[in-house]
C-alpha cells in the first residue's frame, strides 16, 4: 500500500512539473509572438518600404500623393518638393511646396509661373494645381513610355529644358504620354527628379511638361 502510493505521489509530482514547463513554454511563446508583433508595427511606423528600381519608386510616390496619404511619402522626402508647370524652370517665380502644405493647403490660390504663349499667370490652389499638372497624367496607362536617366530631358518639340542644370546630380524619370493623333500637339510629359542617398531615393521635384510655342 505504501509503495502504491509512493508512486501515485511521485507521478503526481512529475505531471506538476510537466504542466509548469508547458505553462512557461506557452507563455515564452506568447510574449515571443507579442514581441514580434510589436517589432511589425514598428516597421510599419517607420514606413519601412522596398522598391524594385527608381520607377517603382516614383509610381508609389505618386499613388500616394494622389491618395492624400501624405505620411506614406514623408520618410521619402527630405525637403520641399518643387513643382514647375514647364520643363523650363523659371528659378524666379517656380513653387516649392510642403508636404503640410499638400496635406492642409491654403483656401488662397497660388502663383505658380506663366502660361506658355498666352503669358497669363497660373493662379491656383496647390489641389487644382495638382490635379491639372501632376495628377492628370495616368502615369501607368500602357500607352505611357517611361525613360530613366540623367542629364538633359528629350525634347519632343520645341520646349526648352533646364532640369539637368537645377539638378545636376540628380536622376530622372519620365512618363510620357504621345499625342492622340500624328500631328497633335497635345502630347504630355511628367518628369520626377530623385536623388538617391545613403541607398534611399528622396524625391525633388515634379515636372510638368508639354507642347510649348
Amino acid at each position: 500500500m505504501k509503495n502504491k502510493l509512493g508512486v501515485i505521489l511521485l507521478l503526481s509530482l512529475f505531471s506538476c512539473e510537466s504542466n509548469i514547463e508547458q505553462k512557461q513554454d506557452v507563455e515564452e511563446l506568447q510574449l515571443n509572438g507579442v514581441e514580434e508583433v510589436h517589432k511589425l508595427n514598428d516597421k510599419e511606423e517607420q514606413g519601412v518600404v522596398t522598391f524594385e528600381d527608381e520607377v517603382d519608386f516614383v509610381k508609389y510616390c505618386f499613388l500616394q500623393l494622389n491618395k492624400g496619404n501624405i505620411e506614406a511619402v514623408r520618410p521619402f522626402v527630405s525637403e520641399d518638393i518643387l513643382l514647375s508647370p514647364y520643363a523650363y524652370i523659371e528659378q524666379k517665380t517656380v513653387r516649392k511646396v510642403s508636404l503640410a502644405e499638400i496635406e492642409a493647403p491654403k483656401i488662397e490660390p497660388s502663383f505658380w509661373g506663366y502660361t506658355d504663349g498666352k503669358g497669363d499667370s497660373i493662379l491656383m490652389t496647390t489641389p487644382e494645381y495638382l490635379d491639372k499638372y501632376v495628377f492628370s497624367i495616368d502615369i501607368n496607362d500602357e500607352l505611357v513610355k517611361t525613360s530613366v536617366y540623367e542629364g538633359r530631358p528629350k525634347a519632343y518639340g520645341s520646349e526648352l529644358h533646364n532640369v539637368h542644370e537645377v539638378y545636376p546630380k540628380a536622376k530622372m524619370i519620365e512618363f510620357y504620354k504621345p499625342a492622340s493623333k500624328e500631328g497633335h500637339f497635345d502630347w504630355k510629359t511628367l518628369i520626377f527628379v530623385i536623388e538617391e542617398v545613403d541607398g534611399k531615393f528622396l524625391l525633388k521635384a515634379i515636372i510638368h511638361n508639354q507642347w510649348t510655342v
